[in-house]
Parts: structure tokens; C-alpha cells; sequence
């Protein structure tokens, strides 16, 4: 059975070690304790219950097939061995899994998935989730504003991120007078059909916060950046919708895993010179 948190020295803990040393000094299981909050109950306290979660995301496991079951009576020593053995750019601390790629998975996981990981539950998956996308929000709003000179500004920017995604995402990158973003609205998850991906939903944001332009983004999850037919009639309807607003659509970028196709770059649909 593990040893409770709150019986470990206070150099041990997470939230002390959190108000003693700072956050960056705490490893990603540390972290990711402190989100959960507490064990699961059986014999696993949060900080192995964190490193329990962190070996089923490096290993790609977050689907109900009761593979994790057994384990969850286990005192936490085969999670942490079972963690990827991959750099993180973060601090590690002796006995701490390196967690570079399942912090990559954990990121991108829903609620829903991480609900079914023996242990974890709504609640947990809940703050789980909610506390990277704080993460996410916060990173977005450190940005001041970068200029986009061309597509590989906009690529680099999102799409090591889009390209590890398993749905599609599509996002309007909302630029001012000077081709600096002002912000990167979520439009749509799933297929680009009209009914998805609405002008309104597209052009809402942009109309709000004075855009004068509009930079289309989303990603193929096959990997294949290669626009579809759906892909190049979606951007002609919102071309379209963006000249009666006076919003100009300056391209459509598709990311791929590895890579993008830019519209403009392409000539595909007459998309637009290049930005001085």
C-alpha cells in the first residue's frame, strides 16, 4: 500500500515542495497530483495515481477495455517503470518517469477518455482537463501579438499541436490591419461540412474584435495535408461570406503530421498575394 501524501516529509509533498520551491521545480507527475487532488481509494495516493496516468497516456491507453484494472490495486512502482522513457523539458527528480510524449497525450485527451482510466473518474478527469486547457489559455495569451509574414508563421504556431489531433479541429486566426494576430478562435470539431463550419461562427469573433482579416486553420488527422473537395468548397463559402463583411479569408492552411498546404502558397481557389 502506498504511503499517504500527507505522511511523507513536507520536502516530499507537491504543494509544499509547489510553495517552497515554485512550480517549475515540481516534475509532470508532481503536477498532475496536485490536479487530481487524491487517490483513488485503494491503496494509491495522488501522486502515484498521477504517475499511473501518465504511464497509460505514454503508452496510448485510455480506452475502457478493463486493461488497467489489475493495475489499479498496485501500489504505483510498475506505473512509474512503465512511463516512457522520453526527454521532458521540464525538472526531473530521481524515480520520476521522463513524460515528454504522454504529456502530449494527455493533452490532447477528452474528459471522457480520461473518466474511463481505472481511478480517475468524472471528477478527476474533469479537473484533469480543465487545468491544461488553463495551461493552453494562458500560453495563447502570453503572445503579443506575432506578425504573420506567411504560412509557415501560422503552421509553426499551431501545428505541432493540430497535427497530433485524431479529430479535426478548425480554427480562425483573427489578424488586425498590421497582420498581427489578435486572438485564435475554436470553431468547429468534426468533418468540414456547412453545417459545421458556418459563416456566423466563423466571421462572430472576427466582426467583435474588429479583424480585418481571417487566416483559416485546421488539421487532417490521416496526416495527409492534401486539401479535400470539402475542404476547398468550405473556404469558397466562407470567401465568399467574408467579402460581404469586408473580412478578408487570407488563407486556408491544412496541417498534416508532418506538414501543411497552404491555399495561397498552392494558388488554390485564387487565395491571395503575398503579405508585404
Amino acid at each position: 500500500m502506498n504511503t499517504r501524501i500527507r505522511d511523507l516529509p513536507p520536502d516530499e509533498r507537491p504543494r509544499e515542495r509547489l510553495w517552497q520551491a515554485g512550480p517549475s521545480a515540481l516534475s509532470a507527475a508532481e503536477l498532475l497530483a496536485l490536479l487530481l487532488g487524491a487517490g483513488d481509494g485503494r491503496g494509491r495516493n495522488a501522486l502515484a495515481l498521477a504517475q499511473y496516468l501518465l504511464s497509460r497516456s505514454g503508452g496510448g491507453g485510455f480506452a475502457a477495455d478493463g486493461s488497467g484494472a489489475a493495475d489499479s490495486e498496485a501500489d504505483g512502482s510498475e506505473a512509474v517503470q512503465a512511463a516512457p522513457d522520453a526527454g521532458w523539458a521540464g525538472t526531473m527528480r530521481p524515480g520520476m518517469p521522463a513524460a515528454g510524449p504522454a504529456l502530449v497525450a494527455l493533452g490532447s485527451a477528452a474528459a471522457s477518455d480520461l473518466a474511463q482510466v481505472p481511478g480517475i473518474g468524472p471528477a478527476k478527469a474533469a479537473r484533469v482537463v480543465a487545468g491544461i486547457e488553463l495551461g493552453r489559455r494562458a500560453a495563447a495569451a502570453r503572445l503579443t501579438k506575432p506578425a504573420v509574414r506567411s504560412p509557415r508563421d501560422i503552421a509553426d504556431l499551431f501545428g505541432e499541436r493540430l497535427g497530433r489531433l485524431d479529430r479535426e479541429h478548425f480554427y480562425a486566426v483573427l489578424l488586425d490591419t498590421k497582420n498581427q494576430i489578435i486572438a485564435a478562435e475554436h470553431v468547429a470539431v468534426g468533418s468540414l461540412d456547412a453545417s459545421l463550419v458556418h459563416p456566423r461562427e466563423v466571421f462572430k469573433a472576427a466582426v467583435r474584435q474588429s479583424a480585418a482579416g481571417v487566416v483559416l486553420i485546421h488539421n487532417h488527422p490521416s496526416g495527409d495535408p492534401s486539401p479535400s473537395e470539402a475542404d476547398v468548397a468550405c473556404t469558397a463559402r466562407l470567401q465568399q461570406a467574408g467579402r460581404v463583411l469586408g473580412i478578408a479569408v487570407l488563407d486556408h492552411i491544412v496541417i498534416g503530421n508532418p506538414g501543411y498546404v497552404s491555399f495561397r502558397e498552392a494558388g488554390i481557389g485564387g487565395l491571395y498575394p503575398e503579405v508585404e
